[in-house]
């Protein structure tokens, strides 16, 4: 229920922030006509790498009680960094393939995939502290 109530909230950011996006990354273009899609790309990282960090010296200041705010500050951050390198890669964001996409390399970029792995190898782990405890015991 928790990550239904997430995901609705991300679809209002993420459908939200398309159009604000594009005009960011078409301002972009008209700025600097001549870059390429990388050179842009490192552009809107940079702008982005300056806004966390105000944020972070902001939430900072008021010690731990602004760290969910920094949290979700950073997340729509990275989730609008994504969408606007994917507009630079003319990805039609509008599709609900290129929103699982999306969704998909925000979860890997905040360890997403890192969770997955350890659920998988979990029962491994579990397995072979139980032959350790066994094998002390004298029992295997």
């Amino acid at each position: 229920m928790l990550t239904d109530l997430a995901k609705e909230r991300l679809w209002g950011v993420y459908v939200g922030e398309i159009a604000r996006c594009r005009k960011r990354v078409d301002e972009l273009r008209g700025k600097y006509p001549s870059a390429t899609s990388q050179e842009l790309a490192q552009r809107l990282t940079d702008s982005k790498k300056a806004w966390a960090s105000t944020g972070g010296a902001v939430s900072g200041l008021f010690g731990l009680a602004l760290v969910p705010a920094d949290l979700i500050f950073v997340t729509v951050l990275q989730l609008t960094l994504i969408m606007e390198i994917a507009l630079l890669h003319k990805v039609n964001l509008k599709s609900d393939r290129a929103r699982d996409e999306v969704f998909e390399v925000l979860g890997y970029s905040n360890g997403a995939d890192t969770v997955n792995l350890a659920g998988r190898a979990g029962p491994k782990v579990v397995a072979r502290v139980a032959e350790k405890v066994l094998t002390k015991r004298g029992l295997a």
